[in-house]
Order: C-alpha cells, then sequence, then structure tokens
C-alpha cells in the first residue's frame, strides 16, 4: 500500500511547514493564515497546503504516498486533518517556509489531483519554553477518486 515514504527534519519557522506542487505559489501563505486556519494547524489551497507546527523548530515530517484511501489514520494522534492537493507536475515538494529548500525535499508522483491527511502526533509534549518536544507530523496523500 505504501509507495513511498521519506522523512524529513524540517526547520518549521512561524510554526508551520509547506507540502506543495513543484510549480506552486504558496507567497501568500501568510495572509491564509486566520485565526480558524491557526486553530485547525492547517491551510488549505489548491496546489499547496500550509501544516501548522506545535514548535517554531526543526520538526520530524514523514511523507507517506499511497496508491489508495487507506482503511483509517494512525491510532497514536492527537488530530487528523483532511484536505486535497492538486500535483500537475508530478513532484510533491516539502519546504519550511524560510529554509529554501534546505530541510526539504521532493518526491515523484504521478501527476493529478490527491486526497491528504495529515496526522499530528506529540502535540502534548511540547517543553514550557517551546524548543523541545516529540512532535511528530504525518502528511499521507494518495491519488483522489473525487471529480
Amino acid at each position: 500500500m505504501v509507495t513511498t515514504e521519506r522523512t524529513f527534519d524540517l526547520f518549521a519557522d512561524f510554526h508551520q511547514f509547506i507540502v506543495c506542487d513543484r510549480d506552486a505559489d504558496w507567497s501568500s501563505v501568510a495572509d491564509r493564515w486566520t485565526e480558524g486556519s491557526v486553530e485547525a494547524m492547517f491551510v488549505q489551497s489548491d496546489d499547496y497546503i500550509a501544516v501548522g507546527t506545535a514548535r517554531n523548530m526543526p520538526v520530524p515530517v514523514t511523507i507517506r504516498i499511497l496508491d489508495q484511501e487507506p482503511q483509517r489514520p494512525e491510532n497514536e494522534c492527537d488530530r487528523v486533518v483532511r484536505g486535497r492537493l492538486n500535483l500537475p507536475s508530478g513532484q510533491v515538494v516539502v519546504t519550511g517556509v524560510t529554509d529554501n529548500g534546505a530541510t526539504g525535499g521532493s518526491l515523484p508522483v504521478k501527476p493529478g489531483p490527491y486526497d491528504v491527511r495529515v496526522l499530528y502526533a506529540g502535540l502534548q509534549t511540547i517543553s514550557a519554553d517551546g524548543l523541545s518536544g516529540a512532535d511528530k507530523y504525518t502528511v499521507v496523500l494518495w491519488p483522489s477518486k473525487r471529480d
């Protein structure tokens, strides 16, 4: 079922990271963070998503690409958010917003729309100063069957 999986140690500056199509323009992401999206820890656009993080530090992010929808989210999650992501270039990119791709990377996918599930774990483990914790983020993508 898992066709590709890769883990990154992403610099989550401004408490977020981006998952997007290689050709996406996510320059307006800062304007998309509203009170509701901050609470949800998630911003949805057509060709990018922004995932909120509990820390403003490097965080572990796993990108998991599947060939079909998983049966159910992982049990050890604090939160699960669903979305959709259009990947017309056939390359999904994960990056911190200020690191110019230094801590991220890209993975090949079949071009087209994907359903997305973001799994958040360890959110209660953040230290009082916000510098350490065992938080981790998993972004699961699979080809969408919706029109």
